[in-house]
């Protein structure tokens, strides 16, 4: 049985998201969901519900490095530390050139 692959983009920039949209529509992704948070107390608190057909798990998190409230280093660090969510797949998303910033993300 196939079903949708459900990706939770956390991205505030609004040129991004729609970036992001485009990419999935041009490979031809017909059965991904693409839900959008806009920081990253946003996505912890998405992550913090319980998942159902209404909320369900995230198969895939696109995440910001550079969020407000939280950012993505926090949050992924968060996300990794939580029992119930170390399992989902993470890839951080940045224009960052910093080498301490990739590898704090590589660390996490």
């Amino acid at each position: 049985m196939i079903r949708d692959l459900h990706i939770l983009l956390a991205e505030d920039e609004e040129s991004d998201v729609l970036i992001t949209q485009r990419a999935l529509g041009r490979c031809g992704a017909d059965l991904v969901t693409l839900e959008v948070v806009r920081d990253g107390q946003a996505l912890l608190n998405r992550l913090a519900v319980d998942f159902n057909s209404a909320n369900p798990r995230p198969d895939l998190i696109l995440l910001d490095f550079n969020l407000p409230r939280i950012n993505g280093l926090e949050a992924l660090c968060a996300i990794k530390t939580d029992p119930r969510l170390c399992s989902l797949p993470v890839l951080i998303l940045t224009t960052s050139e910093r080498p301490e910033e990739i590898d704090a993300s590589y660390a996490s």
